[in-house]
C-alpha cells in the first residue's frame, strides 16, 4: 500500500494519479501515516457505495 504510493509519488508521469486508500484499520496513527502520503481520499471498510463514489468524483475533480 503505502510503498506502492511512495513509487508512485516519486515518478514523474505517474504521481499526479489520484490514490484513494480503502482500509479496514481506522486507528488515527494508520490513517495519519496513510494521509500523509499524499492519497486523496482515505475510507474505511466497511464503506457505503454512496461515500466510496463520493471520494472518487472528489478525486477526480481536484486533478489538473
Amino acid at each position: 500500500g503505502t510503498q506502492l504510493l511512495t513509487a508512485l509519488r516519486r515518478d514523474s508521469e505517474a504521481r499526479e494519479i489520484p490514490v484513494i486508500a480503502v482500509s479496514a484499520d481506522a486507528t488515527r496513527d494508520r490513517m495519519r501515516e496513510i494521509i500523509d502520503t499524499g492519497v486523496a481520499a482515505y475510507v474505511t471498510k466497511p464503506f457505503e457505495t454512496t461515500s466510496l463514489v463520493e471520494s472518487i468524483q472528489q478525486a477526480l475533480s481536484l486533478r489538473p
